[in-house]
């Protein structure tokens, strides 16, 4: 399932990643299905050389989530099966904008440059991918703020850990009252 405001239609790969985890069940199932067949109770399922697999073989169950963190991990740290899954999936030219765009985009913030920031915003636009241009529309609409928030050393990190643990605190409180105090 796509989350944060993800749309399907602009990125038909987590559609196939999501066809691609659930037929590993399918073809459970159509396997038991065959043998019960042998046995006359089932017609015979497909053979699998007959299937062609939207992914290649060395990604049985990867979800969304996985595949979205091995395009965005540096490849020295992936092991031999990760970087031939990540291949395989760059071989698509919208994943191969997406993750070069992804790449130079955590470059901006490593080289604390502006001016690659701006480079970045235009070649975002120009990629044609729907979700990053609307994301390049908000950036743009408080452009002063990104510019200090790439180049200067400071960061709301530590009021952002404080409010999350308070929240966390109060979710924990709300979940304590329950039904059973309401009713008193």
């Amino acid at each position: 399932m796509l989350k944060d405001g993800a749309r399907s239609e602009s990125w038909p790969i987590a559609h196939e990643l999501q066809n691609r985890r659930h037929g590993a069940d399918q073809e459970s199932a159509e396997d038991h299905g065959s043998a019960q067949s042998s046995q006359g109770r089932l017609p015979r399922a497909k053979s699998r050389s007959s299937r062609k697999p939207a992914l290649p073989p060395p990604a049985p169950g990867r979800s969304t989530f996985e595949a979205t963190r091995l395009l965005t991990t540096r490849p020295e740290r992936l092991d031999e099966d990760q970087r031939v899954f990540v291949k395989h999936l760059l071989e698509r030219p919208q994943l191969r904008t997406l993750h070069g765009l992804a790449r130079s985009f955590r470059e901006v913030f490593v080289e604390k440059r502006a001016v690659l920031m701006d480079r970045w915003i235009t070649s975002a636009r120009q990629s044609g991918l729907a979700p990053l241009v609307r994301f390049t529309a908000d950036l743009l609409d408080d452009l002063d703020s990104l510019h200090a928030a790439v180049t200067l050393p400071y960061n709301s990190g530590a009021a952002e850990g404080r409010i999350i643990g308070l929240k966390m605190i109060k979710r924990q409180m709300a979940g304590r009252a329950g039904i059973q105090l309401a009713n008193r």
